[in-house]
């Protein structure tokens, strides 16, 4: 081999070194990037959430406000219109009055008419005060309604910002909670006896579809598809009402769109049910 021959011999190994070292950062790089954009999404997911339940109490809240401000223009108008009625109403008794005045000048009968008339007409009047007293009163409900409906809308906004602390409270315990199976798990796993773990080689989250509790085996929705073959073994939890680790399944039938599977130990912590959760690893903060 001549001298040259050797020389590009040296930089063909030179160019793979530094494009193995190349690759290897692009694939840890990646590898970050996708753990930290799925934890992005989760915490999106969660902040729209409560997003759309506080709105949605703000919307109900101004639709109430509104018919209350509509309630109340609608009393104000009709103690104007009222008051007009009875203004109107008052000039017409007083003309009476005053005709009845005139005709006592002829004869004291048509006297003792007017003044019976002018008594009706007092009725009349006293009944009419009493009615705007009435929708006084009814505006003055409305506006302590009013005021309660912005009491309440405070006190939304502070029971929804006590709602959000404890849910960053709780965020924490479940890391607790995790990170504490997660050494359950790492001290049991030497224990004579237990069939050794056997996990699906990429990330998979299910669910439970069906369960027989004769012969304990676990229909879930994950097959080949998904990765999942005969063999491999799932961990078993639930979120809801409390994050929880139920226990583990192994694989005995799969085909492309669902496996069955049936538990390695016995179940410590519940029974299995339909709606927990099945994945490669224990993931409670998701």
């Amino acid at each position: 081999m001549t001298f040259l021959g050797k020389i590009l011999v040296v930089v063909n190994l030179v160019f793979s070194v530094l494009v193995g070292g190349f690759v290897a950062a692009v694939f840890a790089t990646r590898t970050n990037w996708r753990t930290e954009y799925d934890k992005a999404l989760q915490e999106l997911t969660v902040s729209r959430a409560n997003r759309d339940t506080y709105r949605d109490q703000v919307t109900k809240e101004k639709e109430a406000k509104a018919d209350v401000e509509k309630k109340l223009a609608q009393a104000v108008q009709d103690r104007e219109n009222d008051r007009a009625a009875h203004q109107v109403e008052m000039a017409k008794i007083g003309k009476k009055l005053q005709e009845a005045e005139r005709n006592t000048k002829d004869a004291n009968v048509n006297y003792a008419a007017a003044a019976a008339e002018a008594k009706r007409r007092q009725q009349e009047i006293a009944v009419f005060q009493k009615s705007l007293s009435q929708r006084d009163e009814t505006i003055k409900r409305l506006q302590d309604l009013s005021k309660t409906v912005r009491d309440e809308k405070v006190h939304f906004q502070l029971a929804y910002q006590s709602q959000l602390d404890r849910n960053e409270q709780m965020l924490v315990q479940v890391e607790l909670l995790t990170k504490e199976n997660q050494k359950l798990k790492t001290g049991v796993s030497g224990v004579a006896g237990r069939i050794p773990e056997n996990p699906p080689p990429d990330d998979v989250e299910g669910l439970v579809k069906q369960l027989d509790a004769q012969s304990g085996y676990v229909t879930i929705s994950l097959g080949t598809d998904a990765g999942i073959n005969v063999g491999h073994t799932l961990e078993v939890f639930r979120l809801k009402p409390d994050a929880k680790y139920v226990g583990q399944i192994r694989i005995v039938a799969a085909n492309h769109h669902e496996a069955v599977g049936k538990p390695t130990t016995a179940l410590r912590r519940g029974a299995i049910v339909v709606g927990d959760r099945v994945a490669n690893k224990i993931n409670l903060g998701r």
